[in-house]
């Protein structure tokens, strides 16, 4: 696959690649790499049978022994085979014991390094596993899950909103304007290779996996695709839709405004974001844009840094015998509801280039999301309003590219 890739990267670069459009360049890699996929990665239906992680291979062997005994006694009844099956069956459960005892001490152990096995673990424990229930809509309940994902999309389309340019007020940008976006092949390189394989598979079917194996021969040409995305202000079809995953937040099963959407998108999209979110970042934090009193989605800055700067404020405050009041606001789908046009409009006012203002602009424009549940698809809808939620990583930690 490295061999083959070298070989595409070679003739991507053959003097067309600046004739041909996003789409025709994103279409010849994700061509490729779906044909060196099909020629090099075998492939096997699986039964689909999972055991237990505890149960080694060793102990799977004393099970398929226990039954051979307890078959053989059915048809002999003897007692010494008798004797000896119960004797198995008795060495079996110990070594379960044992064995799970081992895994459970091992995943605590590791909790800090990859928590995934412990949360995987965890959820296996839960009652009501990961199946969606009957969910009752406006007028019916609907069982299956076609009807289901529909009723999610319907649910999660209903809360966007909608703002026109006329209803944005004018304001005067920054005096400082933040520099061009430059997109260096070794930045792209050690994202690809920070790419975490357990992702689920996105709409495009790019696998991380395959990007991260393929980091150094492939990084040159998702560089100049991205360098060319930034500089066009245009992307692909496929980084602007998103399969929609539901996860369950409080309250009422049944009922779809209780779920909360989970966007599953392209995995060069994310790169790129990363590339465009920490660039703009880098251009707030060096020219002090933001207040110092914001403490989410900002580097060196958290829910701890926010609580220890409250806590402070408030025993100063009470110490010098002061009134503390205290307001607290949520707002409700905040994510979902932001609003297109103000957002552009706030970013322009904060320096932000008009090379990145129109990528902005080219990336909230024309989404479609789809719900998926178990594997069935709604039909797609326009987004609106808001901003992808995803579990990728944090679009807003700072990685100078």
């Amino acid at each position: 696959m490295r061999h083959e890739t070298r070989a595409f990267t070679q003739n991507y670069f053959n003097g067309l690649q600046n004739k041909r459009d996003i789409e025709s360049n994103w279409k010849l890699i994700k061509s490729f790499l779906d044909s060196t996929v099909k020629r090099n990665i075998p492939s096997k239906m699986s039964s689909g049978r999972k055991s237990l992680p505890w149960v080694s291979i060793h102990i799977q062997r004393l099970i398929r022994r226990r039954d051979r005994l307890h078959s053989l006694y059915k048809r002999t009844r003897k007692t010494n085979i008798y004797d000896k099956w119960v004797e198995m069956r008795s060495r079996i459960k110990k070594e379960i014991r044992a064995s799970h005892t081992n895994f459970v001490n091992g995943i605590l152990w590791d909790v800090k390094t990859d928590c995934k096995p412990f949360w995987k673990y965890i959820n296996g424990k839960r009652k009501d596993k990961h199946c969606i229930p009957p969910l009752q809509t406006k007028d019916k309940i609907v069982f299956s899950d076609i009807d289901k994902a529909e009723a999610f999309n319907e649910q999660f389309s209903s809360v966007f909103t909608r703002n026109t340019s006329d209803e944005i007020p004018l304001q005067c940008p920054v005096c400082v304007r933040m520099d061009d976006i430059h997109v260096s092949t070794f930045g792209v390189e050690k994202l690809l290779r920070g790419l975490k394989t357990s992702t689920a598979v996105v709409p495009d079917n790019t696998h991380p996996w395959v990007l991260k194996e393929l980091a150094t021969d492939i990084a040159p040409t998702i560089s100049h695709l991205f360098q060319q995305s930034i500089t066009d202000g245009s992307l692909p079809r496929d980084w602007r839709t998103a399969n929609i995953c539901p996860i369950y937040k409080k309250n009422d099963v049944s009922s779809p405004s209780n779920y909360r959407p989970v966007s599953l998108t392209s995995i060069c999209c994310k790169l790129l974001e990363h590339i465009i979110s920490s660039n703009i970042m880098e251009h707030f934090q060096n020219n002090n844009i933001l207040t110092a009193k914001q403490h989410a989605f900002r580097k060196y800055h958290s829910c701890e840094t926010q609580l220890v700067s409250v806590i402070n404020e408030w025993a100063s405050s009470l110490d010098q015998r002061k009134q503390v009041d205290v307001f607290i606001l949520d707002f409700e789908k905040a994510f979902d509801t932001v609003p297109h046009e103000l957002l552009k409009s706030k970013l322009y006012t904060m320096g932000v280039t008009h090379q990145v203002l129109c990528w902005v602009d080219a990336f909230l424009s024309d989404r479609e999301q789809s719900v998926v549940v178990n594997g069935s698809r709604s039909n797609p809808s326009k987004v609106t309003s808001g901003v992808p939620k995803g579990q990728f990583w944090d679009p807003f930690s700072s990685w100078p590219i």
